[in-house]
């Protein structure tokens, strides 16, 4: 289990913090990369739509003037090919009222078609009356006027119900991006401060722990001071190193009061010694004074037992002379 306390745990929250920022930023960028796809995709589909409304409305005019097959038949691709975008659009649209719009259109386009189907027939059964003046005022004729008038209602509404699509899918998509793009500017500032000010705090705990080892260190090698030790703040690998430098210098004071206390255990039999050997040089000299003294005293009897003896002879001499 990492020790956050220590100076390897805190490079691991910067590392980890490093690698959860980059891999958020990747992210957020894949993310702003595929809004920004499907918002060109959207765009596409919003101008196909638009451009195969035309189509449709185009060829059924044409039809009502040129009568044929191949009119027809483009006016039913152009249908189905709007029908297909606006079905495309709805599911990639993620705004419920952008899906509400698209529904109604899909809605009010079926309308359309089948409004003009009974407007199709009666041009295909009416080729060559319906541009006369006296058509007009046939049952036909009025039911076609009819129609027409309402199909074309219903095709403006239709094509501002686009407009409208068109406007609110702008506004949200580019709001989608401008989002994506703050976030991103907001982790970027975020990351760069938290990880600014974990260098900042390991930079300043690590000055801090080196600064008290490099003192406690010169006080010990310079001044022989022994009675100092580092001060001990956390539980990283510094403070680990500051407690083996205490221990280190207490067993150095140990070491040099033991010795301090033997050299004055020694320096006390010195003396001892000192004043036996004097007190006995003292006696070895009274000794020798008595001893000398003795020899005198011994060299004035052996001189007085001569003068003695001398006297002795003197005396038996004068007594045997007599």
């Amino acid at each position: 289990m990492v020790n956050f306390s220590t100076i390897k745990g805190k490079l691991t929250i910067l590392m980890v913090l490093s690698f959860i920022s980059y891999a958020t930023l990747g992210y957020m960028s894949y993310s702003n990369n595929q809004d920004a796809k499907k918002t060109a995709e959207r765009m596409l589909l919003l101008g196909e739509i638009r451009s195969y409304t035309n189509e449709a409305a185009v060829e059924l005019r044409g039809y009502q003037l040129l009568y044929t097959s191949e009119v027809l038949d483009r006016y039913t691709a152009a249908n189905q090919k709007l029908d297909e975008s606006i079905n495309k659009l709805l599911n990639i649209t993620r705004s419920k009222e952008n899906k509400q719009r698209l529904s109604k259109m899909i809605s009010d386009h079926q309308e359309w078609i089948k409004l003009n189907e009974p407007r199709i027939q009666i041009i295909s059964e009416n080729e060559n009356e319906i541009h006369s003046h006296d058509f007009g005022t046939t049952e036909e004729g009025k039911k076609l006027k009819e129609i027409t008038q309402k199909s074309t209602a219903l095709y403006h509404d239709f094509t501002e119900q686009q407009t409208e699509l068109i406007k609110s899918m702008q506004e949200k998509n580019l709001a989608t991006l401008d989002s994506n793009a703050t976030t991103m500017e907001i982790i970027v500032i975020v990351s760069v401060i938290l990880m600014m000010g974990i260098f900042y705090f390991i930079i300043q705990t690590v000055s801090r722990s080196i600064a008290r080892l490099e003192e406690t260190i010169t006080n010990v090698a310079q001044n022989r001071d022994f009675t100092r030790t580092a001060v001990i703040e956390g539980n990283d690998e510094l403070s680990q190193m500051s407690r083996s430098v205490n221990d280190l210098v207490t067993t150095l004071r140990q070491a040099f009061s033991g010795i301090r206390s033997a050299s004055s255990e020694n320096l006390s039999v010195s003396a001892e010694l000192s004043a036996t050997t004097l007190a006995i040089g003292r006696a070895a000299e009274e000794e020798a004074k008595i001893v000398t003294q003795t020899t005198v005293e011994s060299d004035k009897m052996k001189e007085a037992m001569k003068a003695s003896a001398l006297e002795a002879q003197g005396v038996r001499h004068k007594a045997l002379g007599a």
